[in-house]
């Protein structure tokens, strides 16, 4: 893994569902977060088309299905979130994101 972290073992099945709630969903808001990173660092010229590459990315139809015939309950998605530097993104708003975070 690099980093002097040694050699890592892993037992059983590591690719998880749910877990009783530890793993979460995808999330379409987080897919819209990750792509206004790159719009605000300058890494894409211009806004991209936040909700088709959201649909791409998450598979959260997929989830639901696989939820469903588990009984697991499925998490309300595209609501804000609060970032780590305590600003609020929301996804309906991603202009004003980019405003307050703009250096």
């Amino acid at each position: 893994l690099g980093c002097d972290l040694g050699v890592q073992k892993y037992k059983g099945n590591y690719m998880t569902f749910y877990k009783n709630g530890i793993v979460g969903m995808p999330k379409k808001v987080y897919a819209y977060w990750f792509l206004a990173q790159y719009v605000r660092f300058g890494m894409l010229k211009s806004e991209p088309n936040y909700a088709a590459i959201a649909e791409k990315l998450t598979l959260d139809d997929l989830y639901a299905e696989v939820a469903k015939e588990m009984g697991v309950p499925v998490q309300p998605d595209m609501q804000p979130i609060k970032t780590s530097y305590d600003v609020v993104f929301d996804p309906k708003n991603i202009d004003a994101y980019l405003k307050s975070t703009k250096r």
